[in-house]
């Protein structure tokens, strides 16, 4: 269990993005995070039943490929984000 939550992340410079994280143990909560203006993904998460909830991501994203959140793995709880460019 850990949690992630509260942050204010923003105006990344170079290729840089939000939140990565890559949980090797169940439980994790992401929560209540702001990242705006960042050039990558604002919120990448891969594990598994992680809680993602309450977060904004604004403008995040420089190319095409980037999205405002990116999730992978197996069993997540996700719920209450925005995610807009």
């Amino acid at each position: 269990n850990g949690l992630i939550a509260g942050n204010k992340i923003s105006n990344g410079a170079g290729d840089s993005g939000g939140i990565v994280v890559d949980a090797d143990a169940a439980g994790l909560v992401v929560e209540k995070n702001a990242i705006k203006a960042v050039t990558d993904s604002g919120i990448t998460v891969n594990g598994t039943d992680i809680v993602l909830r309450g977060n904004k991501v604004k403008a995040g994203g420089g190319d095409p490929g980037d999205h405002g959140v990116e999730i992978s793995g197996t069993n997540h709880v996700i719920e209450g984000n925005s995610a807009t460019r």
